[in-house]
């Protein structure tokens, strides 16, 4: 889950930051630069069906010249381990739990991201195990989180507002309470 604007920008740090899917979040060693020129390329193959496909992008980056040649990792032993740590990374969001409170059962992750860790340095840890003080700030990465994809929400419907008309309006109310309720964590 992506969340690059259409200029090929990343969100601005109020949200929290997504683990990179794959071998596509860097190329040559660090993160990938999603240029103008990239961007244009990707539109011209949308543009030919009228949808895309990460195949198609795929294939078109093969070429060298290709503005999103350097999007991707092509040392196939280095885009397999990347692949790897993405499923375990899969794998660990999968894992459930089930939390009882009284009367009420609430089925949810098991591990969330380590907040002591930096933002390029991945890590996990259980629910169950998070202190008084890590507990806000699971949440409010959680939050802030759910407050950069109400943005991203946002942002389409302001885009559809005519086929969507309040839609914009109501979400903009219902992030401010989530942002607000981040902020007091």
């Amino acid at each position: 889950m992506d969340r690059h604007g259409a200029d090929g920008t990343e969100p601005d740090g109020q949200g929290r930051q997504r683990e990179h899917r794959g071998a596509h979040g860097y190329a040559q060693g660090g993160p990938m630069k999603l240029t103008k020129e990239a961007i244009a390329e990707i539109k011209a193959l949308e543009d030919r069906r009228g949808r895309l496909s990460p195949q198609e992008i795929v294939e078109a980056a093969r070429a060298e010249g290709s503005a999103l040649h350097e999007c991707f990792e092509w040392d196939d032993t280095k885009a397999a381990e990347s692949w790897r740590i993405e499923q375990a990374r899969d794998l660990i969001r999968r894992v459930k739990i089930e939390v009882v409170i009284e009367d009420r059962s609430f089925r949810t992750v098991a591990y969330v991201r380590d907040q002591d860790q930096t933002a390029h340095k991945a890590g996990y840890r259980s629910v169950l195990k998070i202190t008084k003080t890590g507990s806000a700030q699971m949440m409010r990465a959680e939050l802030e989180a759910i407050g950069a994809d109400m943005a991203r929400a946002i942002g389409l419907a302001w885009a559809k507002q005519g086929n969507l008309p309040g839609v914009a309006e109501r979400l903009e109310a219902i992030k401010a309470l989530v942002d607000e309720m981040a902020s007091e964590l």
